[in-house]
């Protein structure tokens, strides 16, 4: 079954988001927080949700940001902001369910790794950023980041372009997840791609980790896990993880 499910924040935006549940009721929600330039549609939350309910866990997906009245725009977002809805969605849910996971991709490892882990069960980043300087950001970019005065913001160029407001790329010299790693106490998997992903950043953040944890790397995985096959092998690492704590 699936339904919208939108929240409002304290500041008076909404988070949409998506409700999967399981045929049969379900003691166990996985939270999916998605990275940067990301929405709740991208194949791997979109399958996500349709593989994890037919497992007995049901899914909550949502967007960070979103061009429906009242939703966040990313250019006025940060990893801070992020993490703070994040908790709202864990505050919703925390009564409702005996054991919340949270999986992150991406930008979203960090923005799990700041927000309240005492709301999680267990936790599972997906090939997580480490978040390097800002100087070291454009490496995979068609061209440095341009900052734009008018705009109080940086011009990116991936396979296409978008605006990184100023706090967001603020943060990538001052927030640090990885030195954040020592204030998590929940079970924590590290799964990464072994190609052109994140598994040395996400091997920084295994050694900093408390434990129980564990660090997974995909064969052939790129960091979207868009490969055949990389996917399922994504989605039944998580399913051990969550099971063996659950």
């Amino acid at each position: 079954m699936e339904r919208a499910l939108n929240l409002k924040t304290k500041d008076r935006f909404t988070i949409y988001g998506v409700l999967n549940t399981s045929p049969k009721k379900s003691r166990t929600l996985l939270v999916l927080v998605h990275g940067l330039t990301s929405d709740l549609s991208d194949h791997i939350f979109y399958n996500a949700a349709r593989f994890f309910p037919g497992k007995g866990i049901d899914i909550f997906r949502f967007n960070l940001y979103d061009g429906r009245k009242g939703g966040r725009s990313l250019v006025r977002s940060s990893v801070r902001t992020h993490a703070e809805d994040l908790n709202l969605v864990l505050k919703k849910f925390r009564n409702e369910y005996k054991h919340i996971a949270v999986a992150g991709h991406s930008l979203g490892g960090p923005v799990v790794v700041i927000a309240d882990t005492t709301m999680m069960d267990s936790i599972v980043l997906w090939d997580p950023t480490p978040m390097p300087d800002l100087k070291d950001v454009s490496e995979g970019m068609k061209s440095p980041l341009k900052y734009l005065p008018s705009l109080k913001s940086y011009l990116a160029e991936w396979n296409f372009s978008f605006l990184l407001g100023k706090e967001m790329a603020r943060e990538y010299d001052t927030l640090k997840p990885v030195q954040k790693m020592k204030d998590v106490i929940a079970p924590i998997k590290f799964i990464c791609a072994e190609k052109e992903g994140n598994a040395k950043g996400g091997k920084e953040y295994f050694r900093a980790a408390n434990q129980p944890k564990e660090y997974v790397i995909i064969k052939g995985a790129t960091h979207g896990f868009d490969e055949w096959g990389t996917e399922e092998e994504l989605f039944v690492e998580t399913l051990a993880w969550i099971k063996k704590w659950n």
